[in-house]
């Protein structure tokens, strides 16, 4: 690498970040000896088609096969970092690293939440906690909560329930009986939410169905409610939740509340971000925040941010660790046609092992890039450094707190 971009990197060791969104599992995840096993099974590396086992030769297919895959690439890298361990992980090494892991852990419960504050450096991180919307997991000096809506989606039918297993009607024990009631209830939680330090709204609905949300009118929405289970069709649960998404975006602009929206990936099927152009367009007071660049949709994502400079806010969460090279070329174009203080970044992971590892790869992504505008003569390093600063800390403080 150049000169430039180890700067660049030096710049960024010293940086308090603002991390958009994370997943961090409660405390009791981290105890009862944890060990490699419990972050593996965690990660994205849990995700790429193969199993990890408990046998050396099981642990060795495992890892063969993953070795140059970006999800488990930046996860090995930050737990040598982090553990202080010179030799790669391998199927003769997983007992050194999965040891080391667990004496670590024994000796300081709490090294979870010491990680994400020192060694990744965030001020701030702003949780999903889909198991248990609007919470803080018991650490509201680092952790900020955001309200998923995604388990009110089928809330019409309490033995339904999104990808995470969710259902709004039966986490509260309520029985809706049309969409005023849903809605009354989000609106409910999210001012209680907002008082207790809420700072966003999240839908990830994109691992469900498209995010394709029409224009319905509350008739067309509440049949829902009137038909039973045998006769219900596809096109009435449609007509629900892209009402429902709707009088969401609403309290989202009305409550000023960022709405944080997963574009890309999940279900595929229409869940590129130019599905959202409709509501977009009928939501001017909303701010959408488009998750992970639309991958691997990036154009869309970018086409929009130059749109709707004032609703858009493009965010890499996830990126680096999809693709570190696509998110090299999104970032280059976005910083060609989208304003400044739009860009922000979010680690998107579980535990604070792999997200030092989304920390390393968005810095790597970020050095190169930007090292590459400074050579072409289009930054200067204190401008490089500058925006830089600004997707990972300055742009998020503005947009949440």
């Amino acid at each position: 690498m150049n000169g430039r971009y180890r700067e660049l990197q030096d710049f960024m060791q010293g940086l308090r970040v603002v991390n958009t969104h994370c997943h961090h599992q409660p405390d009791v995840f981290f105890e009862d000896d944890f060990g490699l096993n419990n972050i593996i099974e965690k990660s994205y590396a849990a995700w790429c088609g193969y199993e990890l086992g408990a046998t050396d030769k099981e642990r060795e297919i495992f890892i063969i096969n993953l070795k140059h895959r970006s999800f488990f690439f930046w996860l090995e890298r930050a737990l040598r970092e982090l553990y202080g361990i010179t030799e790669e992980l391998s199927a003769e090494t997983f007992s050194l690293f999965d040891e080391k892991i667990r004496e670590t852990y024994q000796k300081d419960k709490g090294r979870h939440i010491s990680l994400m504050k020192e060694a990744c450096g965030y001020d701030k991180v702003i949780l999903d906690a889909y198991w248990d919307t609007g919470s803080t997991c018991g650490h509201p000096e680092l952790f900020s909560a955001t309200f998923r809506v995604d388990s009110y989606m089928v809330a019409y039918d309490r033995d339904k329930t999104d990808h995470d297993d969710n259902n709004a009607s039966a986490a509260f024990g309520i029985e809706f009986e049309n969409t005023d009631a849903v809605i009354a209830h989000i609106e409910q939680k999210l001012a209680e939410g907002k008082q207790k330090g809420v700072v966003a709204i999240k839908c990830a609905t994109a691992y469900d169905r498209g995010v394709d949300f029409e224009p319905a009118s509350k008739e067309r929405a509440s049949k829902v409610f009137k038909v039973s289970r045998e006769n219900r069709r596809k096109e009435d649960e449609k007509a629900y939740e892209d009402y429902l998404f709707h009088e969401v975006c609403a309290l989202a602009g009305g409550m000023k509340l960022p709405f944080q929206i997963h574009t890309g990936l999940g279900a595929l099927g229409k869940t590129n971000a130019m599905q959202l152009l409709p509501a977009i367009q009928s939501h001017p007071d909303t701010k959408f925040v488009l998750f992970h660049g639309g991958y691997p949709w990036t154009d869309d994502v970018l086409g929009l941010a130059h749109l709707f400079p004032n609703q858009i806010y493009p965010d890499l969460c996830w990126l680096p660790l999809i693709s570190p090279g696509k998110a090299e070329s999104f970032i280059a174009e976005i910083v060609d046609i989208v304003q400044s203080g739009a860009l922000c970044w979010g680690c998107d992971s579980w535990t604070a092992e792999e997200s030092y590892g989304a920390l390393l790869a968005a810095r790597h992504v970020l050095a190169k890039t930007f090292s590459a505008k400074i050579e072409d003569g289009i930054f200067s390093v204190a401008d490089a450094c500058d925006y830089i600063k600004g997707i990972m800390y300055d742009n998020a403080k503005a947009l949440y707190f």
